[in-house]
């Protein structure tokens, strides 16, 4: 986190970047899991007055690209993804503005090789449905017995 201080009589900076992720959906096709996540990163800019006076300050936000702004207001005309934020902090007072940016994540996952602790967050989530949910525990039951099996399968072939 950069503390930006002028000799302009304020200061700026921001603080809590975090990222909250939210699971959208859950697909499994030909041995493959595939998800999509819903990630919201959210800060806030604070502007402290140093002056004397009451002043009002301009904030430019510039999101990132494959980001999109969450809220209802508009981008700049003509700038892209630039959104611009009138702060008003009294003489010595703090003025903040907090946002948030999301974007989706695409995952694909091999069926056999999903960690168990992935497994259990798929199958406790509501995001997939339940012949979704049937069909996960069904594949890993499967390659859970062509392990059992392939593991036995070099005794059984010395007994032959």
């Amino acid at each position: 986190q950069a503390r930006f201080v002028t000799e302009l009589g304020f200061e700026v900076w921001t603080t809590g970047r975090s990222v909250k992720e939210n699971l959208e959906s859950v697909k499994l096709a030909k041995g493959k899991v595939a998800s999509s996540t819903r990630e919201t990163e959210s800060l806030t800019y604070f502007v402290r007055n140093l002056s004397e006076k009451e002043r009002t300050f301009t904030l430019d936000h510039v999101v990132r690209q494959e980001w999109a702004f969450v809220g209802a207001q508009k981008p700049i005309d003509g700038a892209g993804q630039r959104f611009q934020f009138a702060l008003t902090a009294k003489q010595n007072q703090t003025a903040k503005q907090p946002l948030s940016e999301d974007r989706r994540v695409g995952k694909i996952e091999e069926l056999q090789s999903i960690p168990e602790e992935r497994r259990k967050f798929l199958l406790a989530t509501p995001v997939p449905s339940q012949p979704v949910k049937d069909a996960l525990n069904k594949g890993w039951a499967l390659f859970g017995t062509l392990a059992s099996t392939t593991s036995l399968l070099p005794e059984h072939r010395i007994q032959l």
